[in-house]
């Protein structure tokens, strides 16, 4: 498990009072797996979740506000080769582009221990704006 410090964004959410306890019945996530997950990288308090419509490949949850939660959720691709690195490589590209002033967000952890969730995650800095898939959709206007 690899663990950083993240600064602090800003986004809207849904409270997470409002939530029902299971999250998304076909990933098992509930909010004390969230809380869990929080603590587990020294981030404070849970206070909401929200399911991103956006993650084309990987189901993605906004925490606190903050954070994004990115799950490794995908059958078809688990036999590809790198898929079980993607995350760590994904982390490296995040630091090699932020030292050139490029904004990029932060990794805060990536774990593949299984011990929360039965899948390995990647919890990043959330940037709030367009999406890529957005900005690739009117790239050519």
């Amino acid at each position: 498990m690899i663990k950083n410090r993240p600064p602090s964004h800003k986004a809207s959410t849904v409270e997470a009072g409002l939530e029902p306890n299971n999250m998304d019945t076909n990933l098992h996530i509930n909010k004390d797996k969230f809380i869990k997950i929080l603590k587990n990288f020294g981030l404070g308090e849970f206070t909401s979740v929200k399911k991103l419509k956006s993650g084309i490949v990987n189901p993605a949850f906004l925490l606190n506000e903050k954070y994004v939660l990115r799950l490794s959720d995908s059958e078809k691709l688990k036999d590809v080769p790198g898929y079980s690195t993607r995350f760590q490589r994904e982390a490296f590209l995040y630091r090699t582009l932020a030292q050139y002033g490029i904004l990029v967000p932060e990794c805060i952890g990536i774990d593949t221990s299984k011990e929360i969730l039965t899948n390995d995650y990647i919890l990043i800095t959330y940037i709030p704006g367009i999406n890529l898939e957005a900005c690739f959709k009117t790239a050519n206007n």
